[in-house]
């Protein structure tokens, strides 16, 4: 587990942190985000919340569908597992009765106009990678080639790229449009909002990988997502695989 700064998930104020991440530029990204909203404007953000509240009071998704949210960053080594492992397998197998939602900002700061990573700067070029990639491409349908960026032995843009190209839906042409967002002004709004999805937890993220379901975090329960998915699941056409696995 990658322990996060208590100070980060006590920080606020989005809106105030983005105008500081302009600075003095403004103008030009702000023409250049227009732009590339232009070009993405009827692609979704794929990783906002999908949360609602249903008669208890308690956050549900699309219909009966259990939300699943993923809090991570890149180069965490329990990170890279449990995506390519536990959660992987997870959406395989009741992708039906799930809605997931990735988050990779993690253990990140904002200091000012100043992003620092908690495994360095590769982390937060790959942060920003699969921030804007999931910004093109739905988190179920993201997850083969996030697979295989977090088995990669030596992780790097040139490596996840090839991921992107070979697992994503329309390989190159999603890859073309994550490497272009990472260099925008889009991909620093994107990577802000992320910023405050995490620092906005309540109760706030202790370390990463931090998952929810349905917005309760499971702690140190997050290798057992399986288990937790088919017991929050409450809709009809229970997936066979959840007769499977033991009780929570």
């Amino acid at each position: 587990k990658n322990m996060a700064n208590p100070e980060l998930s006590r920080r606020r104020g989005g809106a105030a942190r983005k105008v500081a991440l302009y600075g003095g530029s403004g103008a030009l990204l702000l023409v250049l985000l227009s732009v590339l909203l232009q070009f993405s404007a009827a692609i979704p953000i794929a990783h906002a919340p999908n949360v609602r509240s249903n008669s208890e009071g308690l956050p549900r998704g699309d219909g009966a569908k259990v939300e699943v949210a993923l809090y991570y960053e890149t180069l965490c080594p329990s990170c890279r597992s449990f995506i390519s492992g536990d959660l992987f397998k997870a959406q395989q197998a009741l992708g039906s009765i799930m809605h997931l939602t990735l988050s990779p900002w993690g253990n990140a700061k904002l200091n000012g106009t100043n992003i620092t990573c908690q495994h360095g700067p590769d982390e937060c070029r790959l942060n920003m990678l699969q921030t804007c990639f999931l910004n093109f491409v739905p988190a179920d349908q993201a997850m083969p080639a996030l697979k295989c960026m977090e088995i990669s032995p030596a992780p790097s843009v040139l490596s996840s790229g090839w991921c992107i190209r070979h697992h994503a839906p329309k390989g190159a042409a999603t890859w073309n449009m994550t490497r272009h967002c990472m260099n925008s002004a889009l991909g620093k709004e994107l990577e802000l909002l992320e910023a405050k999805a995490t620092m906005s937890l309540n109760p706030p993220h202790k370390y990463t990988p931090w998952l929810t379901i349905n917005g309760v975090p499971s702690y140190d329960t997050y290798d057992e997502v399986a288990i937790q998915i088919c017991a929050a699941y409450s809709g009809p056409a229970r997936p066979s695989a959840c007769a499977t696995l033991a009780p929570p």
